[in-house]
């Protein structure tokens, strides 16, 4: 059986770059500090970008390829050097020049860029910036302070889930953490719409996720999401929600774990030699 490089480096030799980022997306970040592993992925880039010509993508099959290596290059799946990802951007605005969406989308990737500079000037307004700075509070109405202890939900919704927090900040002390994240605070829609379902693309902006690890020295850039499964999650409907979300996260190179208790009082310490025994990496 070979291993995860002789497959990047069969799928490159045979141009199917579908495979090569399969395997990229199936073993994950972590392997990138597998010298053999690096060299697969930058063979698979180079070739890629040798088999192009023309300032634009000749069909959507590679323009397809090159918003999957963006994708995975902003979750850090794979690493682009600025020449090759501002080939990569430039020939996907040419690509998608009736897009206007997905053009704002590519442009944020490269914000320094005098062309993506272009691009997020045409759909940014204009503000003017005022010498001071202005601090407003909005004042409670006497009637509203009442009601305000029993209006504010609390971080988390069970006592669980609070202690699974706490596992995973000893777990990755080096990382900030998220709780009840948004799916669209930590990926770009337009760069993943075309590989959604309808429904999926619904959902995108109803999902949210337990807890997301944040690296402070990349940008702050997602790095590997949690759920926790209880009993509940055996519901059909749920079945469905929790599929799409998988689906939604798998497509943009975001790593989710989830985390099922056999208990419904695991505490810190439980959870804590749960992440260490299961030797989840970044």
């Amino acid at each position: 059986m070979i291993g995860p490089p002789e497959q990047i480096f069969e799928s490159s030799r045979v141009n199917n770059w579908a495979g090569a980022l399969d395997t990229i997306q199936s073993y994950g970040p972590a392997h990138l500090s597998d010298p053999v592993f690096a060299e697969a992925v930058r063979t698979f880039v180079k070739t890629f970008l040798q088999s192009l010509s023309g300032p634009s993508f000749p069909s959507k099959q590679d323009a397809t390829v090159s918003e999957r290596m963006l994708l995975f290059h902003s979750a850090g799946r794979l690493h682009l050097e600025h020449d090759a990802l501002q080939m990569l951007v430039h020939r996907s605005l040419l690509y998608w020049d009736a897009d206007g969406d997905r053009r704002v989308g590519l442009a944020r990737l490269l914000p320094e860029d005098a062309v993506c500079q272009m691009i997020l000037r045409e759909h940014t307004p204009t503000t003017i910036e005022s010498a001071g700075t202005m601090l407003t509070e909005v004042a409670i109405p006497q009637r509203a302070r009442g009601i305000r202890s029993a209006a504010l939900l609390q971080l988390f919704k069970s006592r669980q889930e609070e202690e699974f927090y706490h596992a995973v900040r000893s777990f990755y002390p080096q990382h900030l953490l998220g709780v009840n994240v948004s799916i669209h605070a930590v990926i770009d829609l337009d760069l993943v719409r075309n590989r959604l379902s309808k429904q999926e693309a619904s959902f995108f902006f109803r999902g949210l996720l337990d807890i997301v690890t944040f690296d402070p020295e990349h940008g702050h850039r997602p790095v590997i999401a949690f759920e926790i499964d209880s009993p509940l999650h055996d519901d059909e409907n749920q079945i469905s929600r929790d599929r799409m979300k998988d689906r939604i996260l798998s497509t943009a190179g975001l790593r989710l774990v989830r985390i099922r208790p056999d208990r419904s009082h695991t505490n810190r310490r439980q959870f804590l030699a749960l992440l260490r025994n299961a030797e989840i990496e970044e």
